[in-house]
């Protein structure tokens, strides 16, 4: 009976707390201000009401969607490549299944862009809120002939299907800009650097960056030729150590040269613009659309 006495006793030396007559704090209730909303498939920029805003998000998100369907193309012809197994067809599997999440994460915003430009009260608007109708009126069918065919058939194999028009444009910006950024960089390391030990390697970068914005500059492959072997020799390293420099004459070429380059690249003549012209004519229709 030991433990049992013990335990009485113990019991009976127990304080006992008395409830609190009201609640130490009271809760505010939940204000919908402070509700965080995520952001992650909104644009980069309000499109507010202007129908040629609706319109420039809807081709930038053609562009998105067909860049998923062209990297589908090169998993499967990968899987392809490679020996047929339980792993490759997983693998396959797999990425289809993330191309269709992600693709119809994009087909989403782009009927919620239908639907604003709807709202809009345009008279010349007929699509009724469809993507397909809305590519055809505006030209973008002609412009994503991927991105159409997979709105119509989402599991046909798009390997045969070409998009030169819009290949074309992105390989056009890209080779004008590596030579942008190209001669902006020599321009600025002509009067600032206190070496210019890689200068003629750079030379020899623009002079492959020039060839590939196309005919249209052409003259500055020939005045990079007739100056390059020049540039060569006077950044030979000297006996003294001193780190290679341009002569002042070459500098003030070199500064010149650049300067021109970038104000002709700039320009964005008909000339270097050959690739452009069918998605600046889409554009120009959009916008008469509209």
């Amino acid at each position: 009976f030991e433990p049992v006495h013990s335990l009485m006793q113990s019991a009976q030396e127990v304080r006992v707390v008395p409830l609190a007559p009201r609640p130490l704090c009271t809760p505010h209730s939940y204000d919908n201000s402070f509700q965080v909303r995520v952001q992650l498939d909104e644009p980069l920029w309000g499109l507010g009401a202007g129908p040629e805003m609706v319109a420039m998000e809807m081709m930038a998100l053609c562009v998105q969607l067909d860049s998923l369907i062209v990297s589908s193309l090169q998993g499967r012809s990968r899987d392809e490549e490679e020996e047929e197994g339980r792993e490759t067809e997983s693998r396959r599997v797999s990425f289809e299944r993330s191309l269709t999440t992600k693709a119809t994460a994009v087909l989403q915003q782009m009927r919620e862009l239908l639907r604003t430009k709807a709202q809009c009260g345009e008279k010349n608007f007929t699509c009724g809120g469809e993507v397909e109708d809305y590519m055809r009126e505006t030209g973008l069918n002609y412009l994503f002939p991927r991105v159409e065919l997979y709105l119509q058939e989402p599991d046909q194999c798009l390997s045969s299907v070409n998009s030169p028009a819009m290949d074309g444009y992105f390989l056009c910006l890209s080779s004008l800009h590596n030579l942008l950024t190209m001669a902006e960089q020599m321009h600025s390391d002509a009067q600032t650097a206190c070496s210019h030990k890689y200068m003629a390697h750079q030379l020899a970068i623009l002079y492959q960056c020039v060839g590939y914005a196309g005919s249209s500059l052409v003259h500055y492959k020939k005045e990079i030729e007739g100056k390059f072997q020049e540039v060569k020799q006077s950044l030979v390293p000297s006996s003294g150590g001193h780190p290679p420099r341009l002569t002042p004459g070459l500098q003030e070429w070199l500064a010149g040269m650049t300067d021109r380059l970038v104000s002709d690249v700039g320009s964005l003549s008909p000339s270097l613009l050959p690739s452009l012209l069918p998605i600046l004519q889409t554009l120009e229709g959009i916008s008469k659309c509209n």
